[in-house]
């Protein structure tokens, strides 16, 4: 494909996205988020690189025409309240506090999956990769290499996964209520937890340091959650204390978690041994309202160590710093559309986290329309049917929302 062609190509998609966009806003409403008047707004927009920001809206009606016209690639709003919200520069806006605000992506986790269905391209020879790309082609050496991720049930269950640990750090270590935490599907490969709450409004950048060091067990010593007293080591059962507890419980219940032991903590066969025939009464100590141990004869406090080492890296969640520690930060807005999939940012109520699917629950677009791929690429799932795998130049007429977003990402084009 000529670069004159690939320009009309762009500007072709481009359009159908952004119509496409434009007509999801006009017909559904998009609740601002709470004090929206204090908040300020940024968008991406489909035909500009540079996103237009210090933006704000005083009604709803104001916010929903904006989106309605411009059909915006990516929508955003503050976690920080302000009292000129559309002042050029963060020191003249005014800052008043900002919501506590967690994201969990897939990027950031180590889920195999990624070599599956993430896939490279060499944009100067054409060579491709599974996986995430190289620094040079192998074939040209060219460091011009195009980077396609994708997404699958288990990029997000992993990462749903982590915000549940999440969610359960606020509420049982740090007191917030249920009723203060929204959790959201960030539209592509992760979720967002914000806490709306007097309490955590007025936190500086080190304060929210401080929370984040605690929930990824960062500086924790295993030593401090327990003491020894005549032969036998007693456990504290409150915050970290109780979750290694419950870690090293369902790691000794049965054969998979101490083969998973033996691997995690390099212990030796003989070790691993004592530790199984010993394990009901281990288990049976760590069940007792104070919970004990007594090592088994040639087991050491050592060993000890290891395992709950291990344990605590079962824990600790994973999050993107940068977005909580950063007081002025912007994040997605609620209901809004991912412009790289055209997937919904979806507000999911705390009971229902189990059971969401994004895959149906996120996909906002009806119809069939054809397209044509330009790269062989996964299958995806839209609602209770698979689609693909894909190859380069087939022709097939498929579902909107599989359309939307394989265009969004610049794999395909419409015919």
């Amino acid at each position: 494909m000529s670069s004159d062609a690939g320009k009309q190509r762009t500007s072709r998609e481009l359009l159908f996205l952004k119509r496409m966009f434009s007509s999801y806003y006009r017909r559904v409403k998009i609740p601002p988020p709470p004090d929206f008047k204090y908040r300020e707004f940024g968008f991406m927009l489909w035909d500009k690189d540079v996103m237009v920001r210090h933006k704000s809206f005083s009604d709803a009606e104001q916010l929903q025409n904006f989106l309605a016209e411009y059909g915006p690639k990516h929508a955003y709003r503050s976690v920080a309240y302000y009292y000129d919200p559309e002042a050029s520069t963060m020191e003249s806006k005014g800052w008043i506090g900002a919501d506590l605000v967690f994201d969990v992506d897939a990027d950031h986790l180590n889920t195999p999956c990624k070599m599956e269905h993430d896939f490279w391209v060499c944009e100067h020879c054409g060579a491709h990769g599974r996986g995430g790309k190289p620094e040079q082609c192998h074939k040209c050496g060219s460091s011009n290499i195009k980077e396609f991720t994708w997404i699958c049930e288990r990029c997000l269950d992993l990462a749903k996964e982590e915000i549940i640990k999440l969610k359960d750090f606020l509420i049982d270590d740090f007191g917030i209520s249920p009723y203060e935490l929204k959790i959201v599907y960030s539209g592509h490969r992760g979720y967002h937890l914000h806490v709306y709450s007097e309490v955590v409004r007025d936190l500086t950048r080190d304060e929210r340091r401080e929370m984040l060091d605690y929930i990824k067990g960062i500086g924790l010593s295993v030593s401090s959650f327990y003491r020894k007293s005549s032969g036998v080591i007693i456990f504290e059962r409150e915050g970290w204390g109780g979750r290694i507890l419950k870690s090293l419980e369902n790691l000794l219940r049965d054969e998979d978690g101490l083969t998973a032991l033996k691997d995690m903590s390099e212990m030796d066969r003989s070790t691993l041994e004592k530790l199984r025939s010993y394990k009901s009464v281990i288990l049976r100590g760590l069940r007792e309202e104070s919970p004990k141990i007594i090592l088994p004869k040639g087991v050491g406090e050592k060993t000890l160590i290891k395992l709950l080492a291990k344990a605590l890296k079962m824990f600790e969640v994973e999050v993107d710093e940068p977005v909580t520690i950063d007081v002025h930060r912007i994040i997605r807005l609620e209901n809004s559309l991912h412009g790289k999939t055209g997937f919904r940012v979806t507000e999911i109520p705390l009971n229902y986290l189990d059971k969401f699917d994004a895959f149906k629950d996120a996909i906002v677009f009806r119809g069939e329309v054809s397209i044509k791929f330009l790269f062989d690429c996964p299958p995806l799932r839209i609602g209770e049917e698979v689609f693909g795998p894909f190859k380069r130049g087939q022709k097939v007429e498929v579902p909107m929302a599989l359309a939307i977003f394989v265009l969004a990402r610049g794999v395909a084009i419409l015919l």
